[in-house]
């Protein structure tokens, strides 16, 4: 019997994380997940064809009725804010759905954590470790033993190298690319193209190729 899994976002994020689903079912067989519907606590219309069935606080209300949830919810530049939701909304560990993309190819000595989504044509190498609740976006490429913190987004068409490190809820934008061993701090965003060869602290935006300092995220 399939895991009826509830989407938390909306437009964009969230309905990639719908097509996966739909995708490796009707594709593959994987009945493992059936798409519910969403919560979204600023639509109350159908959501491709899926019904909004609450808001954000409703969390606990379908874990008591049995629900599976994939947390879609990513906006770049409110990095601080992912966390605080993230921890706001408190679904236990043993409810989040963990989603691959039978498309991608992930080594089987990557450790994937619990409510991990990873989108199709996604690469990842040996010995990677993907943190609770991050999102790999499709045609990204995450090299090896490298370490992800929880909620990370890693955009479509990304690169990163070997030992890179990634802290809590920090993106990488479109395109950008980023060289072996640099570090990210918690919060850090690379911006859409970027090149990045040293490490990002805690909080900060780095854009260019070179990558350089261009401002700290608002909390």
């Amino acid at each position: 019997m399939s895991k009826k899994v509830i989407i938390l976002g909306g437009i964009g994020k969230g309905e990639q994380i719908m097509d996966c689903i739909l995708d490796n079912r009707n594709t593959f067989g994987d009945k493992e997940y059936e798409v519910a519907g969403f919560l979204n606590d600023y639509s109350k219309e159908d959501i491709s064809g899926y019904k909004v069935l609450g808001k954000l606080e409703d969390v606990s209300r379908f874990v008591d009725e049995g629900y599976y949830f994939s947390f879609g919810i990513h906006p770049i530049g409110k990095n601080y804010a992912i966390k605080e939701l993230f921890e706001k909304v408190n679904i236990p560990e043993k409810k989040l759905a963990t989603i691959v993309s039978k498309r991608a190819f992930i080594s089987p000595t990557t450790i994937i954590e619990p409510g991990v989504v990873i989108l199709p044509f996604a690469y990842i190498s040996l010995n990677a470790r993907i943190g609770r609740c991050s999102l790999i976006m499709a045609q990204s490429i995450i090299g090896h033993n490298s370490m992800l913190g929880p909620c990370c987004f890693i955009a479509a068409g990304s690169i990163l190298g070997s030992n890179v490190k990634l802290g809590y809820a920090a993106s990488i934008c479109l395109g950008a690319t980023v060289l072996e061993s640099c570090h990210l701090g918690d919060f850090s965003i690379l911006g859409a193209g970027s090149m990045l060869l040293k490490n990002i602290p805690s909080g900060e935006v780095f854009v260019g190729n070179p990558a350089k300092y261009l401002k700290n995220i608002s909390r």
